[in-house]
């Protein structure tokens, strides 16, 4: 398999050298992975950053799809684990076959009726293709030889209550039969029987399973969530101290549909991730070199500034001094959500690079960001009705929009916004910003650095 999460020098020739942890001060580390099917590829990805930055696990545990790769992450066999990922298909597990000429919606939702059918039907399958397909994978000898600790949480079916075990906690000869398990999402599969017990998924009762790890006293947890449907504790892992939590700022697509380039999409990200959140990247949905933070804050105090400066001039009427307050008080609340934590000018350039296609794949000096954000966006043809002045009537201004797609919708607001600052009114903005409020926002990223 072509390296799913390689090539961390780009085509600018960026070359970014992960921090490595000093050896000496080393914490006891938990590494605790989610499950989601398919999107599990993400934590290949996070494993492959955490080699690079030589980041040694003392533990990992997982569900469904974490408790298989938590399985190769724990007798270390990274080149297996990427081979998994690159033959494994949707067919091979589900015993269904999906048509390769539908896009990627049209598949999840047809295997999602044929999920349904056989359930319908009683014709779902068992696990028997599963456990065939991974069992040359996993060598049951080699893992309980790891000085690594492994644990994996299933659920059994009959007392409805999670079990979790720990490799010396399970039976010889065991292993996988707990591992598929874990991963038997029912009722795509059925449940699958370990010595006359009857198994589901793991994620029926803790899909983040980092309880389990701090039974073995970490230092550290390095949590890595794929936000997939299951009982997850968010909060509580959060709270912990010492901490790492790692997940996209994208959706990471279907749980159930095993997809090439999804997987290799979804890997990357994992990737990514990883170096962003030990501080070897910067960003958030995108990945930028860590010596544009400074560029980033300078940025949001300019930006900070022009926002502050909305909704606070005099108004002419009662009415328009109303209207003014509604719609800031919508743009305050979707952007509180919106930012994610990030700096105004990071949320802003990151909502732009989504509206206009920018590549979430690459890692990006800033000025190399901006320069692809200003192609994307001048090819942006605007219709000719759209006018270079702040509409008049809410009505028209609101079917307008309705209509367009968001890159439209996006360089259309920087436009309005130049018009607004020209004649100083900004009830305008304000009222298509509590719509719109992403548009808006990447419109005013587009204004700072001066993109037509």
């Amino acid at each position: 398999m072509e390296n799913p999460v390689a090539a961390a020098q780009q085509e600018e020739r960026i070359l970014i050298l992960p921090k490595r942890e000093s050896i000496a001060k080393r914490p006891k580390t938990a590494l605790v992975l989610a499950g989601g099917g398919a999107r599990g590829a993400y934590e290949l990805g996070v494993w492959q950053a955490l080699r690079e930055m030589d980041i040694s696990i003392d533990v990992v545990t997982g569900s469904s799809i974490g408790a298989l790769n938590g399985a190769l992450i724990a007798y270390d066999d990274f080149d297996r684990c990427a081979e998994l990922w690159d033959k494994i298909t949707t067919s091979q597990i589900f015993a269904v076959e999906v048509d390769d000429r539908a896009d990627l919606k049209q598949k999840n939702i047809l295997l999602r009726w044929m999920f349904v059918k056989n359930f319908l039907g009683r014709k779902t399958p068992d696990t028997s293709r599963m456990k065939k397909v991974l069992a040359p994978y996993f060598d049951e000898e080699r893992l309980r030889a790891s000085p690594i600790d492994y644990g994996v949480v299933t659920v059994d079916i009959a007392g409805r209550k999670p079990v979790e075990r720990f490799k010396e906690e399970i039976p010889e000869g065991k292993i996988l039969d707990y591992m598929v398990a874990s991963a038997s999402v029912y009722p795509a599969v059925m449940p699958h029987e370990i010595d006359g017990v009857k198994y589901i998924d793991g994620g029926f009762a803790d899909n983040l399973p980092y309880g389990l790890a701090m039974r073995k006293k970490p230092d550290r947890l390095i949590a890595v969530d794929l936000e997939a449907p299951g009982i997850h504790d968010r909060n509580g892992v959060r709270a912990l101290d010492g901490t790492i939590y790692i997940k996209s700022g994208w959706d990471l697509g279907p749980t159930l549909l095993f997809e090439t380039k999804l997987i290799r999409r979804n890997a990357r990200l994992g990737y990514l991730d990883t170096l962003k959140a030990f501080s070897a990247l910067y960003g958030h949905r995108y990945a930028f070199l860590w010596k544009d933070r400074e560029g980033f804050a300078l940025l949001s105090a300019r930006l900070d500034e022009a926002l502050g400066r909305f909704g606070h001039e005099k108004t002419k009427s009662p009415v328009e001094a109303t209207l003014k307050k509604l719609a800031a008080g919508a743009v305050t609340s979707r952007v509180r959500g919106m930012l994610e934590g990030r700096e105004s000018a990071l949320a802003c350039a990151e909502m732009a690079g989504e509206i206009f296609s920018v590549d979430p794949l690459k890692i990006y000096d800033k000025q190399v960001f901006d320069n692809r954000l200003a192609d994307e966006c001048r090819a942006v043809a605007l219709p000719p009705e759209a006018a270079d002045k702040p509409m008049e009537k809410l009505e028209a201004l609101f079917a307008k929009l309705v209509t367009e797609a968001r890159p439209v919708r996006a360089k259309r607001a920087a436009q309005l916004l130049r018009a607004m600052e020209r004649q100083g009114d900004d009830l305008g903005f304000l009222a298509e910003a509590a719509i719109w409020t992403e548009e808006f926002f990447a419109a005013l990223y587009l204004l700072l650095m001066g993109i037509e």
